[in-house]
């Protein structure tokens, strides 16, 4: 995101849920799964702004991101080492590593 917006969007922090959540959204019933991770990656605008490996660039900081998994002490029996291989064998399919 552009600098000039940076101050309207701060980072969270990593929210584990581990049971089902249902809520009301724009008049439509919901629920969330049990057990997720949600995070924010906040990316370099001025990085990606000046190179044309864009591709490149997200699958490397999207890979550096998933270390926000092993802070969260709630989670356990977790395989990250091997989540982190499987994600990075996506980017290598799909030709952004």
């Amino acid at each position: 995101m552009s600098p000039r917006f940076e101050q309207f969007f701060k980072p969270r922090r990593p929210n584990y849920r581990t049971e089902e959540k249902t809520y009301t959204h724009r008049g439509v019933e919901l629920t969330t799964p049990a057990m997720y991770l949600t995070f924010d990656l906040k990316l370099d605008f001025e990085k990606y702004l000046n190179t044309k490996e864009s591709k490149l660039l997200f699958a490397h900081d999207a890979l550096a991101s998933l270390d926000a998994i092993a802070k969260v002490k709630k989670i356990t029996d977790f395989d990250l080492p091997r989540f982190k291989a499987d994600f990075e064998q996506f980017f290598k399919e799909n030709g952004w590593l």
